[in-house]
């Protein structure tokens, strides 16, 4: 068998292709893999942000409302609009308020955000203490 001279023998082998074409294809698919892992741990973060935004909202409503207008309730609805709550899917808020250990002074308010996750779903709890003097009443 005639074989040319090696200095006309520049190209390639098949083989060699075939694996350089598998390296890159593995890279790309973990690159492509590590993206949509990203975008999935971006989203969670963006709901979860909304809802601590939600709860934060909500506590700045309570905040600016006179200490007589706050009545006891269990798995009430919000005193006011939250803006962010829509962002959210599904997304829920609950408000109570009642007295702090029979003080009706003092009031124990918690705010829960709830949301949808795919399959699970997920919530954010802020609670705080209101005096009706105000903060070391």
């Amino acid at each position: 068998m005639n074989r040319l001279p090696k200095k006309y023998n520049r190209g390639y082998s098949l083989v060699e292709l075939i694996v350089v074409i598998a390296i890159a294809g593995s890279v790309l698919v973990t690159i492509y893999l590590s993206l949509l892992y990203a975008l999935k741990i971006n989203l969670r973060a963006r709901h979860s942000t909304f809802a601590y935004q939600s709860a934060e909202q909500e506590m700045e409503i309570i905040r600016n409302t006179p200490f007589a207008n706050l009545t006891n309730q269990t798995s009430g609805s919000f005193l006011g609009t939250v803006s962010t709550l829509q962002q959210l899917p599904s997304g829920t808020g609950t408000l109570t308020i009642q007295d702090y250990q029979s003080n009706n002074k003092i009031k124990e308010i918690v705010v829960i955000i709830s949301w949808q996750e795919k399959t699970q779903s997920k919530q954010v709890t802020q609670s705080t203490l209101r005096a009706e003097g105000g903060i070391g009443q």
